[in-house]
């Protein structure tokens, strides 16, 4: 377990607590959005879409300058402002069944400063446990990573469309990222980070060339990809965010699996570079 800094030592441990019905809707909507068939109420969840639920509803006058909301109510006042969410441990021990009510338990983890490529980072860590009937169906540990701003760039960088040649795998799947998808992801997740939505904002403010394709979506697809192809019930799944992919350019997942009972699995950059890693083990 890291160590949290001791300015905000305060906060490990912190909680809050909250319950929902898994409303058949945002299924409905993320099938649409990934062109899948959808899941029927009384189904189980499939892996990673308990993300389409308890989603934070700050109030406007509590938004940040990039879109989330503010520090300092339940994630600590750490003093970087760009935030990302860098990754992800999930256990399932039973399915969450869509339509019924769930309760889910959030507590602050640890706190830890590193030394990073651009600065001192702090790193947050926080617990999930969704529960249905009192019986833990899901637990997470999320990871999310505070950068320093932003420097100017001397150029910008200039993004190519050619997808230079990768390792092929049994399982494998292209998907061509558009701002549509963009758009109706951060609609769906309730995200208002604007590097996802505003171009300006994310070249002149957090230094990227175009809009970014949210790590989330990418882990939700590689999940995707365990589901088409590993014929088993999921037993846990992590990943792991390492480099940007920007709107228009294109998704390659690839999977296969690990000699263990598991799969290993990689979104890429055009460029050949890992954009997400991930793994997953099976029942």
């Amino acid at each position: 377990m890291p160590t949290a800094t001791a300015e905000y030592g305060d906060w490990i441990g912190k909680q809050r607590r909250s319950r929902q019905m898994l409303d058949p809707w945002p299924v409905q909507a993320l099938s649409a959005l990934l062109d899948l068939p959808v899941p029927a109420p009384g189904q189980s969840l499939p892996g990673l879409w308990h993300w389409l639920y308890f989603l934070e509803t700050a109030a406007r006058s509590r938004i940040g300058a990039d879109g989330h909301p503010c520090k300092g109510e339940f994630m600590p006042p750490v003093p970087n402002p760009r935030r990302m969410f860098a990754g992800a441990r999930t256990h399932y021990h039973q399915a969450l069944q869509i339509g019924a009510p769930t309760d889910l338990s959030e507590t602050v983890l640890a706190i830890e400063d590193k030394p990073g490529k651009f600065g001192t980072m702090s790193i947050v860590s926080v617990g999930y446990e969704y529960r249905q009937e009192g019986a833990l169906c899901v637990a997470e540990e999320r990871d999310f990573i505070y950068l320093p701003a932003a420097t100017a760039r001397a150029a910008p960088i200039k993004l190519s469309d050619e997808l230079l040649a990768i390792a092929a795998t049994p399982w494998s799947l292209d998907i061509v990222t558009d701002p549509v998808l963009l758009m109706r992801f951060s609609a769906l997740t309730f995200n208002s980070h604007r590097i996802h939505y505003d171009a300006d904002y994310a070249r002149e403010q957090e230094g990227y060339p175009a809009l970014v394709v949210h790590g989330p979506l990418s882990a939700i697809l590689l999940s995707e990809l365990c589901r088409l192809h590993g014929n088993a019930e999921l037993a846990s799944f992590s990943f792991r965010a390492m480099n940007p992919v920007f709107v228009g350019q294109t998704l390659r997942l690839r999977g296969e699996p690990d000699g263990r009972g598991g799969a290993a699995l990689n979104v890429y950059t055009p460029a050949g570079k890992p954009a997400v890693t991930a793994s997953a083990s099976f029942r």
